[in-house]
């Protein structure tokens, strides 16, 4: 019986440093799309690299797609806090790891909302004072 043990100590090291790898991984991620998030929030004169959203020929494309890719985060980011969605993921990924995954699909979907928001001439709200 400790002869088994034994021979599994490798295997056991490598797969909690490929879980801590994902977890830094994930944990990168997400400060990447943050970095990404507050660079397409900001003004123009702010810019980590190329311009990332589109421009659209129509305002009601431009708000379909944004409204899509809002509801498409919603979905995600609440649908994987529901016992159900983690008791299905635990089939296929260890308990310590779901936190991470959580964490890393929300990071890509941030990336994929600054990639594919469309501008629009939809005027929500405007302040004109500024911060005080």
């Amino acid at each position: 019986m400790r002869s088994t043990y034994v021979e599994n100590i490798p295997f056991v090291l490598m797969k909690k440093l490929l879980s801590a790898l994902l977890g830094v991984r994930s944990y990168l991620a997400a400060l990447g799309a943050t970095v990404f998030l507050f660079d397409f929030t900001a003004s123009d004169s702010f810019t980590i690299g190329p311009t990332l959203s589109h421009s659209s020929g129509t305002t009601g494309k431009a708000a379909l797609t944004d409204i899509l890719l809002l509801l498409l985060i919603g979905l995600l980011h609440g649908g994987m806090t529901r016992k159900s969605s983690q008791l299905f993921l635990r089939k296929y990924l260890p308990a310590p790891l779901l936190r991470s995954f959580y964490v890393l699909t929300n990071a890509m979907m941030i990336l994929m909302l600054t990639q594919y928001w469309m501008k629009s001439d939809i005027l929500l709200w405007e302040t004109t004072e500024g911060f005080t």
